[in-house]
């Protein structure tokens, strides 16, 4: 009985092993390059499609980057707060502009998409979608 289990279980496993080609794996993806100025149009709740322009300077630094939204010229800056999956997220501070109302603070989360990035933010109460492409 021990044979046969033996000899079913070899030839189970000469089968498996035969006609199958062995697949290569090519290079391994390069990371994704986040670093640059990307420009896009963002939605809200609320409001007319907006604006934004965003550099990504340097991951390490703090900032990070630097922010700019249409309409009423907020003006803001980035700080990197890691990677969630394939997804970069920011910290954004906004402290200047032409009205008392750039001001707030919240997450931008960048999510790579071939050549450009899938943008939301949330804080304040607001969520902001969009996508965004290298200038």
């Amino acid at each position: 009985m021990a044979r046969i289990l033996l000899l079913t279980l070899s030839c189970a496993l000469l089968l498996t092993a035969c006609g199958e080609k062995e697949q290569t794996l090519g290079p391994p993806a390069a990371a994704f390059d986040i670093v640059g100025t990307w420009e896009g149009s963002l939605e809200q709740r609320d409001m007319d499609p907006f604006t934004v322009r965003a550099t990504i300077r340097d991951l390490e630094a703090d900032p990070a980057g630097a922010v700019r939204y249409s309409g009423l010229d907020c003006r803001g800056e980035w700080t990197y707060l890691g990677k969630r999956g394939e997804a970069f997220r920011f910290r954004e501070v906004i402290d200047s502009g032409r009205s008392e109302k750039c001001k707030g603070r919240g997450e931008v989360v960048l999510t790579p998409d071939v050549e450009k990035l899938d943008y939301v933010f949330t804080g304040g109460g607001v969520e902001s979608r969009g996508t965004i492409t290298r200038e």
